[in-house]
C-alpha cells in the first residue's frame, strides 16, 4: 500500500510538471517548437545518460543472473503483449493505431522516471531490459503493422540513442569499467532531469493535439482501459501461476519493474512512427495523452494488486 501510495504522488508530481509544459505552450510564454527541442535533448542526451548510469553498479553472478532474468521475461512479456493484442483485435475490431497502443507500452520517458524517482536509480536497468527488447519488435512487427514498411528496421534499432546507451552500459557493466568522477558527475547531473524534462515534453505535445475531443471520444477509453488495466490483470495472472517471482532471489522485485512496464500508457514512439507515415497522427497522440492523464489512477491501482498477490 505504501508503495502504490508513493507511486500516486510522484505520477501527480509528473502530471503536473505536464501540466506545466502543456501551459507554457498555450499562453505563448514559449516558442511552440520548445516540445520538439526538449524532445531531442530528452531521447540524445538524458535518457541515454540515465541508461548508462543505471548500469554503473557491482557486476557479479546475482547481477548478471538478475539481468539475464529481467531480458528472458522482457522477451517473454513482449511477446505475449503481440499475441493478446491479436486477440483483442479480433473482438473489439481494432485498427492499426489502436492494436500497436494495446501491444507497446511506454518504457521509456515513462516508466524509467517514475522507477528512477520511487524505487531506486539502480532498478532503472531492468527498464533498460524491456526497452531494448521491445524496440526490437517496434521497429519490426510495429512498424509493418502501422504502416506496412520493412525497410531500415534494423538500421532504426541500431542508431536509436537508448540502444547505443544499453549496448554501453552492458560493455561497461561487463568488462568492470567505473566511469571516472568527472565524466560521471555530469551524466548524474543529466540523469537527474529526466523526470521533469520527459513530462515537459508530453506537456506541450498535447498542445498539437485537440484534447476535448480526445477525452469525448469513448473508444479511446476502451484502448486505455485494454493496455492499462486488463493486461496488467492477465499478466499478473500469468506470474501467479507460473510462481514467476520464486525463480531467482530478486524475482518479485524484478517483476515488479516488468509489470510496470506492461500497465504503462501507450509507447509515446507510436505517434512518432505514425506521423512519419503520414497516418492519423492526431487519434495517435489522443490516445497516448489519455493514457497518460488516466495513468495517474491505473498506475497505483495495478502496483497495489501486485503487491496483494505476488
Amino acid at each position: 500500500m505504501e508503495l502504490s501510495f508513493l507511486i500516486l504522488k510522484q505520477i501527480v508530481s509528473m502530471f503536473l510538471m505536464i501540466v506545466v509544459g502543456y501551459v507554457l505552450v498555450r499562453s505563448k510564454a514559449v516558442e511552440k517548437n520548445l516540445g520538439t527541442f526538449l524532445a531531442k535533448v530528452v531521447m540524445y542526451v538524458v535518457l541515454p545518460c540515465t541508461i548508462v548510469d543505471a548500469f554503473q553498479i557491482d557486476n557479479d553472478p546475482k547481477t548478471f543472473s538478475n539481468l539475464l532474468f529481467a531480458f528472458v521475461v522482457a522477451l517473454v512479456f513482449n511477446i505475449l503483449l503481440i499475441i493478446l493484442s491479436y486477440a483483442f483485435k479480433s473482438i473489439f475490431k481494432m485498427n492499426e493505431i489502436e492494436q500497436a497502443s494495446v501491444a507497446y507500452p511506454n518504457s521509456g520517458d515513462i516508466l524509467i522516471p517514475l522507477v528512477t524517482s520511487v524505487l531506486s536509480p539502480t532498478m532503472t536497468v531492468y527498464c533498460c531490459a524491456f526497452m531494448v527488447v521491445q524496440l526490437l519488435f517496434m521497429f519490426t512487427h510495429g512498424v509493418n503493422l502501422l504502416a506496412n514498411d520493412s525497410e531500415k528496421n534494423l538500421s532504426n534499432i541500431l542508431k536509436n540513442p537508448n540502444v547505443i546507451a544499453i549496448v554501453i552500459g552492458i560493455l561497461l557493466l561487463a568488462m568492470n569499467i567505473t566511469i571516472p568522477e568527472i565524466v560521471g558527475n555530469v551524466i548524474d547531473s543529466f540523469a537527474s532531469m529526466v523526470a521533469p524534462l520527459s513530462m515537459l515534453v508530453i506537456g506541450c505535445s498535447i498542445t498539437n493535439c485537440d484534447l476535448k475531443r480526445g477525452l469525448a471520444k469513448k473508444r479511446t477509453y476502451l484502448i486505455v482501459l485494454i493496455r492499462q488495466v486488463i493486461f496488467p490483470i492477465i499478466f499478473l495472472g500469468i506470474i501467479k501461476i507460473t510462481s514467476l517471482d520464486t525463480f531467482i532471489q530478486d524475482g518479485a522485485s524484478i517483476l515488479l519493474i516488468l509489470y510496470m512496464a506492461v500497465a504503462s500508457s501507450p509507447a509515446a514512439t507510436i505517434v512518432n512512427i505514425v506521423q512519419s507515415h503520414d497516418m492519423d497522427s492526431s487519434y495517435a497522440s489522443i490516445i497516448n495523452v489519455v493514457g497518460v492523464i488516466c495513468l495517474i489512477f491505473t498506475m497505483p491501482i495495478m502496483v497495489f494488486i501486485f503487491q496483494m498477490f505476488i
